[in-house]
C-alpha cells in the first residue's frame, strides 16, 4: 500500500467504512488501497495519500454499496508463502529470495523455524526488515506446522514453499491466473530438480482425480485455496512425523479435491532442490503403499446387498457390531431387496441403535422375492439380471475412494478391513478375502485363464478375478463400470474383471483371511 505523511482527517475519507463488528477498524473501498481483507485503522488512514481523493463516481448514488462490494469481489487475490524450516539454514535465504523477488508480490512470506538447532533464526533476522515474518515453533512434524502457519496469516492463496526449495519469480504471477474460477482449490506444476540431480518432472496437464487417488502429482509447493483447506478439514487428522514428511502433501491435496475442488496446472516450474542423501528417498522404502497413502484415515464405503434373509442376519448384525476398522470412517449403505416389511423394519432400527453415524439405506426390487434361496440352475438368469441391478445401483452411489463390498450371506474375520486394504498398490484394483463356492468344489476365485482355484495358493496373489462377497475395491474402477447381465461372459463379477484385463490394474486374493459362507 502507499502511503504519504498528510495532515487529513478521518472525516475526509470518502472510502471508509465503519465495521459494526469494531469501531476501531474500517473497510477501505478504495480500488488502489490493498491490505489483509481491506480492514484498514485509524493510523493507516491518516497516512494514506488516497484519503482525500474519493474513487471514481458512480453512475447512481444509490449503487454505492453495490459497486463497493464488486469492487471488493473483484480485487486482487492475495498469497501467502508459508516457509517451513528445520535445521535449513543453508538453504532458507535462498527461499526467501525466491518469495520476495516474485513478479507478484507475496502479501505475507512466513518462516516458522520448527525448532532448528543451527542459525536458521539468524540468517533469516535480516529479512525482518523487508516485510519477512519469523516465529519459531516445536512440533517436529511439517503437517503441524503448515497448520500452525495457515492460522498465523490470513491471505486467500497459500504457498507451502519448503525452506531448500525456491520459486522462479512468474511463479506467483503464473498461478494466480488460473484461479479464475471458484471451483480451482489448488494450481500446482511441473517441477525442476537441481542439487545432486537435474531432470524435469512433468506431471498432468489435465486434472485427473482417479490418478491422485493412485499416486500424488500435485508438489508441497502448489498453491492452495485458504478456505478450501479449512473447508474440508485438511489439517484435522495428525499425521505421524515421518509420514507428514513423506507424504503429508498429498493427504492434504486429497482431502481439499474430495471435498468439491479441483486443480489446474500452471506454466511456471517449482524448483525442488534434489539432496544426495534426502529424506524422501532415505525413508520411502520403508514404508509400505497403506502408510505412505495414508489409508488408515481413508473413509470407506461398506455396501452389503440385503435379500432378506432372516437366519444370516443374526450373524451379520454381530459381525457388524463387533468389526475392528473404526465405525466413523465406514459409510455403511444397505440396498434392501427383500420386499419383506418386517425385514425392513428389523434393519431400520437396528442401523438407528448403531453407532455407525453415516449410513444410507434404499430398498429396491430387483426380481422375485426370495430369488436369492431359489435353486440357481433354475433361476440363472432372473440372478444375474437382479444382481447386474443390485451393483449398477450401488455403482451411481459411491462417494468414497474405496468400496468395500460385503455380501449378505459372507462372514470375515473382525480386522478383515484393513488386513485387505494392506495388500494394495498403486496398481491394484481389488484385494478379496476367499471364501468356499456353494456350486463347485473350490473358491470363487480364479486365475487369469478363468480357472477356479480349488486350493489356497501362498499369502497374497495376483488373480484373475473373484466373486463380490469379501472385495475391497479402488470406488473409481466401479463408478465408472456398467454391469451387465447377457454379454459375454453373462455373469456381472466375472465380466467386471475380464474388463479390467485391458487396463493396468490387477486383482489380488488375501488366502489368509478366509470367510465363512452361510449360504
Amino acid at each position: 500500500m502507499h502511503t504519504a505523511e498528510t495532515n487529513s482527517t478521518l472525516d475526509d475519507c470518502h472510502s471508509r467504512v465503519d465495521l459494526a463488528s469494531n469501531k476501531q477498524l474500517y473497510q477501505c473501498t478504495h480500488p488502489k488501497v490493498h491490505t489483509p481483507h481491506q480492514i484498514v485503522d485509524p493510523e493507516i488512514c491518516k497516512s494514506c495519500e488516497y484519503s482525500k481523493k474519493a474513487p471514481p463516481k458512480t453512475k447512481r448514488v444509490s449503487n454505492l454499496v453495490t459497486n463497493s462490494r464488486r469492487r471488493l469481489n473483484k480485487r486482487s487475490l492475495q498469497i501467502a508463502i508459508i516457509i517451513p524450516s528445520h535445521n535449513y539454514a543453508k538453504y532458507v535465504a535462498e527461499a526467501i529470495e525466491s518469495a520476495l523477488q516474485q513478479s507478484y508480490s507475496a502479501s505475507e512470506i512466513l518462516v516458522l523455524d520448527d525448532n532448528s538447532t543451527d542459525n536458521t533464526e539468524e540468517v533469516v533476522t535480516p529479512y525482518l526488515s523487508r516485510g519477512v515474518r519469523y516465529l519459531h515453533v516445536e512440533y517436529g512434524n511439517v503437517h503441524a506446522v503448515r497448520y500452525r502457519g495457515l492460522i498465523e496469516t490470513s491471505s486467500d492463496i497459500v504457498c507451502f514453499l519448503d525452506a531448500d526449495d525456491t520459486l522462479p519469480n512468474n511463479y506467483l504471477e503464473n498461478g494466480i491466473k488460473e484461479f479464475n474460477s471458484f471451483r480451482v482449490g489448488i494450481v500446482y506444476s511441473n517441477m525442476q530438480t537441481f542439487g545432486s540431480e537435474t531432470s524435469e518432472r512433468i506431471f498432468p496437464e489435465q486434472y485427473d482425480e482417479k490418478k491422485l487417488v493412485e499416486e500424488n502429482f500435485i508438489h508441497a509447493g502448489s498453491l492452495v485455496r485458504r478456505e478450501a483447506l479449512l473447508i474440508s478439514n485438511a489439517f484435522e487428522t495428525p499425521l505421524h512425523p515421518r509420514i507428514a514428511g513423506l507424504t503429508g502433501d498429498w493427504f492434504i491435496w486429497r482431502k481439499v479435491l474430495q471435498t468439491g475442488w479441483t486443480a489446474r496446472r500452471q506454466t511456471a516450474v517449482y524448483q525442488y532442490r534434489q539432496h544426495s542423501r534426502s529424506s524422501t528417498r532415505n525413508f520411502a522404502h520403508n514404508y509400505t503403499y497403506y502408510e505412505k497413502a495414508v489409508l488408515a484415515e481413508e473413509k470407506i464405503t461398506l455396501f452389503i446387498p440385503l435379500s432378506g434373509r432372516t437366519k444370516y442376519w443374526v450373524r451379520m448384525k454381530n459381525f457388524l457390531e463387533k468389526q475392528s476398522w473404526p465405525h466413523d470412517k465406514i459409510l455403511l449403505f444397505f440396498l434392501d431387496t427383500s420386499q419383506n416389511s418386517a425385514f425392513s423394519m428389523k434393519i431400520k432400527n437396528w442401523l438407528l441403535k448403531s453407532d455407525y453415524s453415516d449410513f444410507r439405506y434404499i430398498k429396491q426390487k430387483v426380481g422375485d422375492q426370495g430369488l436369492a434361496d431359489l435353486p440357481r440352475l433354475e433361476s440363472a438368469n432372473m440372478v444375474r439380471l437382479a444382481m447386474a441391478r443390485i451393483y449398477n445401483r450401488m455403482a451411481r452411489e459411491i462417494t468414497t475412494n474405496y468400496l468395500w463390498i460385503l455380501e449378505d450371506d459372507i462372514i470375515p474375520e473382525l480386522d478383515v478391513c484393513e488386513r485387505l486394504l494392506r495388500a494394495f498398490d498403486k496398481n491394484t484394483a481389488s484385494v478379496s478375502a476367499p471364501y468356499i463356492s456353494r456350486f463347485h468344489n473350490g473358491y470363487v476365485v480364479w486365475d487369469k485363464r478363468g480357472k477356479m482355484y480349488s486350493t489356497k495358493r501362498g499369502r497374497i496373489q495376483t488373480v484373475g478375478g473373484n466373486g463380490f462377497g469379501c472385495v475391497i475395491l479402488r470406488s473409481h474402477l466401479i463408478s465408472g463400470s456398467v454391469f451387465t447381465a447377457q454379454s459375454d461372459p453373462p455373469d456381472f463379477d466375472i465380466a467386471f474383471y475380464d474388463r479390467l484385463k485391458s487396463t493396468n490394474y490387477t486383482a489380488k486374493v488375501h488366502w489368509d483371511i478366509e470367510c465363512e459362507h452361510l449360504g
